[in-house]
């Protein structure tokens, strides 16, 4: 058997990170190799060296890990990047999204740059999720980067799939933001579901979970209770989807997405099936450009009233407004695969 590459997960809590950690390890196993150690991207290596230079390469499995403070923050690694002798390739990775709303002002730190720089000058393979990271790598001069998209992107089994132009919509997520600043915009949001689809069965997901514990504080938690009382209230169903790629499940049976989280939205257009995002950062942003997908910003005032038109808008045309992510994917996907036959040639 061929050695083993070592893959990095960002998944600890938010649901949105084991489905992208999921769809990695989907790619990987089929294109690359089926002999895969996983590890946490906290995990240290410093007293692991010896089974990461045994290994073919360490493998970055997508999320907003493009970030000032990289390593050592998010990317533990080793305490000396010099003790590694493999190969480090980022899969999928994207802008973490701050300086928010403000990709222009972002810059690596000096500890991070320096591992960009081993990426660059080694194995030359990075590859990122959205137009705007591939803008901010190249401005960083990291010329190399390769937009393959994130591996949400691409459900095996859809890839050249038509787009499913929904006639009824019997079925919805909702997926409540992360900002516990947007409490007010997410109850006016709600109500608009509940005047527009009165007959439809709607789920209210928290990619994140509800109630506080060591990943989530009292504060969040309080706002997350309250929109989960008020959904219930409203007659809609709440559901948990936090830890465990399983409560996603029901997402294949429903007909609509809407809401704030990046990877309930890649979910549904990865199915082939109708997604509005509304973008609580950059990240949400570098989706909407690379897609050419309405931007919908969360702190916008006009939101609900934005968020009803486009939603009337896409009734009216059965969702054929959105048609054009289901080819954009199958374009792409040749980018992701050249990429993975890379990986595998290392």
């Amino acid at each position: 058997m061929s050695k083993p590459f070592i893959i990095l997960s960002g998944a600890i809590k938010n649901i949105g990170d084991f489905l992208i950690f999921d769809r990695a390890k989907q790619l990987l196993n089929e294109y690359v190799s089926d002999n895969l150690i996983e590890y946490r991207r906290d995990t240290s290596f410093d007293h692991k060296i010896s089974e990461l230079n045994s290994s073919r390469g360490i493998i970055i499995c997508g999320g907003p890990g493009f970030s000032s403070t990289m390593y050592p923050d998010i990317y533990a690694l080793t305490s000396n990047l010099k003790n590694i002798q493999v190969p480090i390739i980022p899969l999928g990775v994207g802008w973490s999204g701050k300086p928010k709303n403000e990709p222009e002002k972002f810059n690596f730190s000096d500890s991070s740059r320096e591992l960009m720089d081993y990426i660059d000058q080694t194995s030359g393979l990075y590859s990122c999720r959205d137009e705007i990271t591939k803008q901010i790598l190249i401005r960083e001069k990291y010329e190399k980067v390769i937009m393959t998209g994130c591996p949400v992107w691409y459900d095996i089994k859809s890839l050249g799939k038509k787009f499913s132009e929904k006639k009824e919509v019997k079925k919805i997520v909702f997926s409540t933001p992360a900002d516990r600043n947007l409490f007010k915009q997410t109850i006016k949001l709600l109500n608009l579901l509940k005047r527009i689809f009165p007959k439809s069965e709607i789920y209210i997901s928290f990619h994140r979970g509800i109630k506080p514990d060591k990943y989530t504080g009292y504060r969040s938690a309080a706002v997350y209770m309250a929109e989960s009382f008020y959904s219930k209230w409203k007659g809609f169903k709440v559901v948990d989807t936090s830890f465990d790629l399983k409560k996603l499940d029901f997402y294949n049976d429903c007909d609509l997405h809407i809401g704030f989280r990046v990877h309930a939205h890649l979910f549904f257009l990865s199915k082939r099936l109708p997604s509005i995002l509304i973008s609580e950062d950059g990240r949400g942003s570098g989706m909407a450009k690379t897609f050419n997908l309405p931007d919908f910003f969360a702190f916008d005032p006009q939101l609900t009233q934005k968020i009803e038109d486009y939603i009337k808008l896409s009734l009216n045309t059965n969702f054929g407004n959105m048609t054009h992510t289901s080819k954009f994917i199958d374009e792409q996907f040749p980018i992701m695969h050249d990429f993975l036959n890379k990986i595998k040639n290392l």
